[in-house]
């Protein structure tokens, strides 16, 4: 097929409309940021219309038939081109999201938008009242978008695979089920032996850490990581989120509790991987639908390689220990770091799956995910889902039921958003971070010895070449 004539143009054209659906995007985030941040409550309903008209008027500019005749016209001229080369690439990306992004109306894409800023606030006033009631109707409200959105994709073999395919390309329920009945095969005995050895002292990180200080350790603990303060910022709120505006423009929010350190400390670690990832994301990509991660599963595998293959480590603290016992010498000037170092690595079994710890965590993915399905294919009634959660919890890792708010409130997900499709990310993270580990250590064995002595260079190096610099290019 020849070439057209006007490719220049015709490029021209394609990349100042993918500009401007990413600036729509990008002020979205802005405004999501000023929701969690500093936005007074009594604006809650307005913020909810303003950022689904902005994602609106996004999705239309997107859907907009001229770009579908843009990318047909510049079909030959991207077949010319290397599959890697960045204008391959961004046609690539553009054909697929259009694909997927031209079936759905733009006015359930509004009101989806409102949906989740509306549910963000009911469930932040249901998990500080421990009141499930009031957020079952968000709940029932986000099954029916879900449903609405899957039938705009016919042919799905199962109706949550449309939205797991949006967020981590190629991944359905059919491929993610056997893996993780093998997973929980393993990991259940190895939680139960665990829990009949001795449980380690973890008492030194229980008490009193201002928040003020613990503020201050994490922001320079990011810092001498990798964060660009420069491009990015630290805030906390009650809930951990991530705001990529641009990659010169990375905010992110977590949590602090004073009386136990560990949340805090390891949220930090966490998001700064999540941060990291979107500064390294090439300049080039800037103003592109590559501007992104590969997928939220690769997305979350770098918070999760930073908050646990680097930051549960005993070479980490090595070197990080002695700062952090000079932030709060009161409570850890006289503990040793051995001791410190089994506290932190802890296994404790819990409902609430933002505290639990790296080895019981992904059964509470997989219950989630589980609880998620049954939901939408109707076996599981949302009246009926705080018993159903509660069981599964008892049954799997012998954990009573505690409070809504540390249970079945805990996470967002489930009342900001679609409902289903993002839980097989965290356990996917957990496989992709251990495999990008592995080889970058074997490129460069003396990572474990330079994080021992404070130095992330050859790490952070591996990770911008291999996975960052990247963006969305690769599946």
């Amino acid at each position: 097929m020849p070439l057209p004539a006007d490719v220049e143009s015709l490029m021209d054209r394609f990349k100042d409309r993918m500009q401007e659906v990413h600036d729509l995007r990008s002020a979205a985030q802005a405004l999501n940021w000023d929701e969690a941040v500093t936005m007074p409550k009594g604006g809650a309903e307005a913020r909810a219309t303003q950022l689904a008209t902005v994602q609106k008027v996004a999705h239309l500019r997107f859907i907009d038939p001229v770009v579908g005749e843009l990318l047909e016209a510049l079909r030959p001229y991207e077949q010319s081109l290397p599959p890697e080369s960045m204008d391959a690439s961004m046609l690539r990306v553009a054909r697929r999201e259009y694909g997927r992004n031209v079936r759905v109306p733009a006015a359930l894409v509004q009101n989806l938008v409102f949906h989740q800023s509306v549910g963000y606030h009911a469930w932040l006033r249901a998990r500080a009242e421990n009141d499930f009631a009031s957020v079952a109707d968000i709940l029932e409200q986000g099954l029916v978008l879900c449903h609405q959105i899957a039938e705009c994709f016919p042919g799905a073999a199962h109706p949550a695979d449309t939205f797991i395919d949006f967020l981590d390309g190629g991944m359905s329920v059919a491929l993610l089920r056997p893996l993780y009945a093998e997973l929980r095969d393993q990991l259940l005995p190895l939680i139960r032996a665990i829990g009949e050895k001795p449980a380690p002292d973890d008492s030194c990180l229980r008490g009193h850490f201002p928040a003020g200080r613990q503020t201050e350790f994490a922001r320079a603990l990011i810092g001498a990581i990798g964060f660009d303060g420069e491009r990015g910022r630290l805030d906390h709120h009650s809930h951990d989120m991530l705001f990529p505006i641009s990659t010169t423009d990375v905010r992110m929010t977590t949590p602090v509790d004073e009386g136990n350190l560990r949340l805090g400390l390891f949220k930090a670690l966490h998001y700064c991987g999540h941060a990291m990832y979107e500064q390294g994301i090439a300049p080039a990509l800037e103003g592109t639908l590559l501007r992104t991660g590969a997928s939220m599963a690769f997305q979350e595998s770098q918070a999760t390689l930073w908050e646990n293959l680097v930051g549960r480590s005993l070479g980490f603290w090595t070197f990080q220990y002695p700062k952090l016992q000079s932030s709060f010498p009161e409570k850890l000037k006289d503990v040793p770091l051995a001791t410190f170092y089994r506290a932190i690595n802890k296994v404790s079994p819990t409902q609430c799956r933002q505290k639990a710890d790296e080895v019981s965590s992904a059964i509470n993915v997989m219950i989630c995910f589980d609880l998620e399905l049954e939901l939408l294919e109707g076996k599981l009634q949302v009246r009926d889902l705080p018993e159903a959660w509660n069981e599964r919890f008892r049954s799997d890792l012998g954990v009573e039921p505690s409070t809504s708010g540390e249970g079945l409130l805990h996470d967002i997900q489930w009342y900001s958003g679609t409902t289903v499709g993002k839980f097989q990310e965290y356990l996917l993270a957990a496989l992709i971070n251990a495999q990008l580990y592995e080889t970058a250590v074997e490129i460069n064995p003396r990572i474990p010895s330079d994080i021992e002595h404070g130095d992330y260079t050859a790490l952070n190096d591996f990770m911008r070449t291999e996975v960052y610099q990247h963006g969305a290019k690769f599946t």
